[in-house]
């Protein structure tokens, strides 16, 4: 596929055809792989050949997509799947002087023809020239004069429509485009690629031309060259164009397209509705193959059909507004390399307001220990539970469903007490309105969770180089550690079914009179106990001791305490429970707090994250890694000179990315709240 390159600092341009675009022309027996290689060729060639003209979007937006003569305009509203790039020679370079910083890239480099974005297209173009002359020689088709100014930076695909049994036949729903920067051009570069296309098809006033074997068809029009499978689909594009059923209507699809994909190097965006609007078509398809298929046994065919009858009575269900508001009507994601290193990028429609708690799930992150390995938080108004409730509650009336009934049917004896269990659980969350008000009643609630692993890796050392399980199991701090801005769910108190659950597996529970503790026991005798003897021998029982995680103290007469503490009206909750605490020290201003660590400001200071958000994340990455690689070198085995061989090196490549910061919060498109997370991981100077 033709593509052109611009130098970042100049308007000089050079072009070339994408040499493997030859098999074009040569008939597919899949045409939905067809026009996905034709996306891809012209990806690929705009990679190194980027426009000499536009291609920064106009009045499409960040994405290149919306508006009236936007890619979005073409496609339908059952259209599912959409794929974009922008293919910037300045982004390309970006990406390039990030990734010079990592020690590992130079040994990336040595299999590159150049070492710079302007390097790069200028040996790939060589080579792409000298490819699509074909084996003998002969003249390329397309010449770089052709198409010097034809071609833009922004490329995209995107599936049409649920109907997956189409997707092997000559009819795929897909479609491909590049956008153009000289329409005369691109035509007739377009025409010289598609060997055979001299067919012109006109239809509502639009022309497309057909190839030569029906198996592909194109068009060049408002900027854009587009590919398609056959002309029945490209008319189709062409009516929803010139009709008012298109995706340019769709401001939700829009927003969610632009905050979450913007200008980033490579994106996508998932629509949920038609894939919902399929799914109970698509199981009742396979179980009818299932049912046609000689080698499936009766019992296959039998819960094949079981499947797809409730397939079937699924679909109104999946339109509910119980599941709408659980489900994104669509989401996007995207992936760059920017001036301060690698980000991700997602988004969702219809968001949750953001909750308010005090302090907020970023203050609560920051004022615990500066040492925390891995620490993440959430906020929440409390109304999550109900909403899945009310969704739970639509499915067990549609179908009268009894989650116990279909345990007793389908779990054995031997394993009736943790089925019970199990089943208890979930209709405590799914079915206890209790339990739903007691989360609405805190209201707006933070909860940090911090996690190390040094213990772990420490106690796993000693007893790697033992061969047994230390006397003194005791380890130097917490591996787990909570913190929230309510106390835990007081004076809720659990459904009796679940306590007798509870109760016949062998766990008892008390808590103290203030909530500011609970004792855990598995009574000696009880299948759980039974379990745990069966799993783990006495040096097996030391052995998880040592790691932090005594069993043993549950089997005892006196159980497991974990006690809560209360420290500037914040609740902290910790396992092991003897192990001393890292988080309380640092509320009290007794220990360094993340806040004041060099390393996570410096962090911040590249990523900049906002203040307001919902959840946040912190990934100490070098501690991290030095821990993990700890521990696979100590239980490695034969292997571990091989794992420690490469500590350094890995070291080496990590010491410009200190750590990962995530978060979400909300942004507004045109009048659209849409949803967003974010992933940030710097590669500092």
């Amino acid at each position: 596929m033709p593509a052109t390159v611009r130098h970042p600092n100049e308007r000089v341009c050079v072009t070339a055809t994408r040499g493997s675009a030859r098999p074009m022309r040569t008939p597919s027996p899949n045409v939905f792989r067809r026009v996905l290689a034709a996306g891809a060729a012209v990806a690929i060639a705009a990679l190194v050949a980027a426009g000499c003209g536009g291609g920064d979007g106009g009045d499409r937006g960040d994405t290149g997509l919306v508006g009236d003569e936007g890619p979005l305009a073409w496609l339908p509203t059952n259209t599912w799947m959409i794929a974009t790039a922008n293919l910037d020679p300045k982004a390309i370079d970006t990406a390039v002087t990030s990734l010079d910083r990592l020690p590992i890239w130079a040994l990336a480099e040595g299999f590159l023809p150049a070492s710079d974005g302007k390097g790069l297209r200028r040996e790939l173009l060589e080579q792409i020239a000298k490819e699509s002359a074909g084996d003998t020689g002969d003249k390329p088709e397309v010449t770089a004069a052709q198409l010097e100014t034809a071609f833009g930076n922004r490329v995209g695909v995107a599936i049409t429509s649920a109907d997956f049994e189409s997707f092997e036949s000559d009819d795929a729903p897909v479609v491909a485009w590049v956008e153009v920067d000289d329409e005369d051009a691109a035509l007739s570069a377009a025409k010289d690629v598609f060997e055979g296309a001299e067919r012109e098809v006109e239809h509502e006033g639009v022309t497309f031309f057909e190839t030569k074997d029906k198996d592909a068809t194109f068009l060049v029009r408002d900027e854009l060259l587009l590919i398609s499978t056959t002309s029945k689909r490209m008319e189709a594009l062409i009516d929803v164009r010139d009709g008012d059923d298109s995706l340019a209507g769709d401001d939700v699809a829009a927003a969610v397209l632009e905050v979450g994909v913007g200008d980033a190097i490579a994106g996508f965006a998932i629509a949920s509705e038609p894939l919902l609007e399929a799914a109970p078509k698509l199981v009742r398809d396979q179980a009818d193959d299932t049912k046609d298929d000689g080698e499936a046994t009766e019992a296959e065919k039998e819960n094949a059909e079981k499947a797809a009858n409730i397939a079937d009575e699924l679909g109104p269900l999946l339109e509910s507004k119980a599941v709408d508001g659980l489900i994104a009507d669509w989401i996007s994601g995207s992936i760059t390399i920017d001036e301060s290193g690698l980000r991700m990028r997602g988004a969702w429609s219809n968001p949750r307001e953001l909750a308010s708690p005090k302090p907020g799930s970023r203050e609560l992150v920051e004022r615990g220990p500066a040492d925390a390995q891995y620490v993440t938080s959430t906020a929440s108004d409390g109304t999550t539970l109900r909403r899945l409730q009310d969704a739970w509650s639509e499915v067990r009336d549609a179908y009268d469903l009894d989650l116990r009934a279909l345990v007793a049917k389908e779990c054995t004896q031997a394993d009736r007490w943790a089925c019970n269990l199990g089943v208890e659980l979930a209709l405590a969350v799914l079915e206890d309105e209790d339990l739903a008000d007691s989360f609405e009643e805190q209201g707006d609630v933070a909860m940090a969770l911090y996690q190390d692993i040094s213990p772990q890796v420490e106690a796993l050392g000693a007893i790697t180089e033992t061969g047994r399980a230390p006397a003194d199991t005791s380890v130097d701090s917490r591996l787990f550690e909570s913190v929230s801005t309510a106390p835990t769910l007081e004076g809720y108190e659990p459904p009796a079914e679940l306590l007798q659950a509870a109760q016949a597996a062998g766990i008892q529970v008390t808590n103290a009179p203030d909530g500011s503790a609970v004792t855990l026991r598995v009574t000696a005798g009880s299948p759980l106990a039974r379990l745990v003897r069966e799993e783990f021998d006495p040096n097996g029982l030391a052995a998880l001791a040592a790691v932090g995680f005594d069993l043993r103290q549950l089997l005892s007469p006196a159980g497991m305490t974990l006690a809560r503490e209360d420290v500037d009206g914040l609740h902290v909750w910790g396992f092991p429970p003897d192990a001393p605490s890292k988080v309380v020290p640092a509320l009290t201003g007794e220990a360094e707090t993340l806040a004041d660590d060099e390393t996570y400001q410096e962090v911040i200071t590249a990523a900049k994250p906002p203040k307001e958000v919902g959840t946040y994340g912190w990934v100490d990455l070098q501690s991290y890694v030095e821990s993990t690689l700890a521990m696979l070198s100590a239980d490695a085995g034969e292997d571990g000179m091989d794992i420690k061989r490469i500590i350094p090196t890995v070291r080496n490549n990590l010491a410009d990315v200190p750590g990962i910061v995530t978060w979400s919060t909300r942004e507004e498109s045109d009048g659209e709240d849409v949803g967003v997370i974010e992933m940030a991981m710097p590669i500092l100077e």
